[in-house]
């Protein structure tokens, strides 16, 4: 039987943000990791499981996108 992504709404909703942003903003993830002070692979975790992560590690990051409010459902 094959795999079935589950459904997370608080994930898909973070991670939209986050992508969102970037592209509006024509960003990379690796700029991003260098403005927050992260490595690549660390905001590549932060943007694919964004809630996995501490709420002071999403605020750094949504604070340096320019998103004034975390989309919290």
């Amino acid at each position: 039987m094959p795999k079935v992504k589950s459904f997370d709404p608080q994930r898909d909703i973070l991670k939209k943000s986050i992508k969102h942003s970037l592209v509006e903003k024509e960003w990379s993830q690796e700029h991003l990791g260098h403005i927050c002070g992260y490595d690549k692979s660390r905001i590549s975790r932060i943007v694919n499981y964004p809630d996995r992560q501490s709420f002071k590690t999403l605020s750094v990051v949504f604070k340096k996108l320019g998103i004034k409010e975390i989309p919290l459902v």
